[in-house]
């Protein structure tokens, strides 16, 4: 969670303010898989805490429940749900998906990743996967594995179910606090189709990571890690809306080109106005001399840092969040680029490049509540006053001496 990087800032001298940091001082609560759910519940897949091995018997317990149409199956264990009823739920995953994957909380580039072909393998896949970093004393998820919507890399077979993929999306968090999206994305693919051969699953199949696949004999980074903007601009049925079949990819209506990006920008705002909420909370705890919880997020001003948002698009053309890493790698946006060239200098000293679409403001979300608290605040008084003027003339008529 704190790599080099990190440990190199000058943290006193930014406290001071006599240094800008290229890190975030508390971001946990985005880059943890255990907290992220928290604060980005209804754009995540179902996801759940696992400490240990009894925790993954319940979770195998109530998943297999689950898949047999138990009504509230998931009731003995939401004290493990990370999101609750808000997480997107998938049934009727396809053949070729598996149902779950298991993650440590707190690594990136899928170490320690597991995925479980049936509810039926969740404690199995747990065991070997604490065996395999045996070193680790980190709580794992357990994340309900969405379906992606096929990629078809070879136009020219039908037959193909296609190819995994996930987008890699560059967000920028700073100051206290702006949140900007970069304007392009990577298509990140799998080397291997998914559902082909033994019908066992295949690693190569389900992870798309950049750094796991690239030493795959059928990867070539020219037609696995693609611009996200240029696929869209070649227009030639990459993606298409629909269920992949017996003939290949179901339906032929892609999505529109702008829709994509759309979304991203929906989700990485929310999620920083998911920040500041919990940033606020914790304020006012402390100024209240409560107990102060454990801080997941903090920030000052001279203070940013890109990371790297991961998407999938799943077959309703929804996009769903995954995780959120720090120290993206610039090398899948080309050869040889470095983050100082994709932020054109410090965005704190010189400002934020074009290239970089602001999502979410704190400054701006601040005079809209003020403005909307000014609003409600007219309406009463105006209800008041409208109320007194009807009581008023009812009175005055009341007191008028009759005829007669």
């Amino acid at each position: 969670e704190l790599g080099s990087a990190w440990n190199a800032v000058d943290w006193k001298a930014v406290f001071a303010g006599a240094h800008v940091a290229d890190h975030i001082f508390l971001r946990s609560a985005l880059i943890r898989k255990d907290c992220l759910p928290l604060y980005c519940p209804k754009h995540m897949p179902r996801t759940f805490l696992m400490a240990g091995a009894r925790d993954a018997a319940a979770l195998q317990a109530c998943a297999e429940a689950a898949e047999e149409g138990a009504p509230s199956a998931w009731e003995g264990v939401a004290r493990l749900s990370l999101n609750g009823e808000t997480g997107l739920a998938y049934e009727g995953l396809p053949a070729h998906s598996p149902r779950w994957v298991i993650k440590p909380s707190d690594s990136s580039n899928a170490f320690g990743v597991r995925f479980c072909a049936a509810s039926a393998g969740i404690v199995r896949e747990f065991e070997a996967a604490r065996e395999e970093i045996p070193e680790r004393g980190a709580t794992w998820i357990l994340q309900q594995v969405v379906p992606s919507l096929p990629l078809r890399l070879d136009l020219n077979a039908p037959e193909s179910v296609g190819h995994k993929f996930h987008l890699r999306a560059l967000m920028l968090v700073c100051g206290d606090l702006d949140v900007f999206l970069y304007d392009d994305a990577r298509v990140l693919i799998a080397p291997e189709a998914q559902g082909g051969g033994s019908g066992e699953l295949s690693m190569h199949a389900h992870i798309t990571n950049r750094s796991y696949n690239k030493d795959h004999p059928a990867y070539v980074a020219e037609r696995h890690n693609r611009s996200l903007l240029e696929m869209l601009e070649e227009d030639q049925g990459f993606f298409h809306r629909g269920r992949s079949g017996a003939s290949g990819i179901g339906g032929d209506a892609a999505w529109p080109h702008g829709d994509i990006f759309k979304q991203m920008r929906k989700v990485a705002g929310d999620i920083g106005a998911a920040i500041v909420r919990v940033a606020d909370v914790e304020k006012r705890r402390a100024a209240q001399g409560l107990p102060k919880a454990k801080r997941r997020f903090f920030t000052m001003p001279n203070m940013y840092e890109l990371l790297g948002v991961d998407f999938m698009l799943d077959e309703g053309m929804r996009l769903v969040c995954i995780e959120i890493n720090p120290s993206p790698s610039m090398g899948m946006f080309g050869e040889g680029v470095t983050q100082a060239q994709v932020l054109g200098g410090c965005p704190i000293a010189d400002g934020v490049p074009e290239t970089f679409t602001k999502v979410y403001s704190k400054r701006i979300a601040k005079i809209i509540e003020r403005m909307k608290a000014a609003a409600k605040e007219l309406r009463q008084e105006r209800a008041a006053e409208a109320t007194a003027t009807v009581e008023g003339g009812a009175a005055s008529k009341a007191g008028t001496p009759g005829d007669g």
